[in-house]
């Protein structure tokens, strides 16, 4: 295995080639690596919009907001549901719902024109 050299002269002489260490991977930590022990609430929002498999829709619109309070209680493992909300919002854009985009999320055009 050979290393090509790089020439660095002018105003990035000062920059040196990365060591091993800089380029090792490195675990990464994400906000769900762990319960969330800290919080006795959440919200799960899901979002749903405007999509279509043969054409790009442009802009894309939300037809359907949705969202679920959970309680976590630290004696009990798992979730309770508390509450539910959704609303159908009627896209301005794009107002006809594809085949597709029906297809994919069970969502009716009846449900948006209300």
């Amino acid at each position: 295995q050979t290393q090509r050299k790089i020439c660095m002269k002018g105003a990035w002489s000062f920059l040196k080639h990365p060591s091993k260490k800089d380029v090792a991977p490195r675990k990464r930590r994400k906000a769900l690596d762990r319960p969330p022990s800290e919080f006795t609430h959440l919200v799960v929002l899901d979002l749903e919009w405007t999509c279509d498999n043969i054409r790009r829709v442009d802009p894309l619109e939300i037809i359907e907001f949705s969202c679920v309070l959970v309680k976590q209680e630290k004696r009990q493992p798992g979730l309770q549901v508390i509450s539910e909300f959704s609303r159908y919002l009627r896209p301005v854009v794009n107002q006809a719902l594809t085949n597709f985009c029906i297809d994919l999320t069970g969502i009716t055009q009846d449900q948006v024109n209300k």
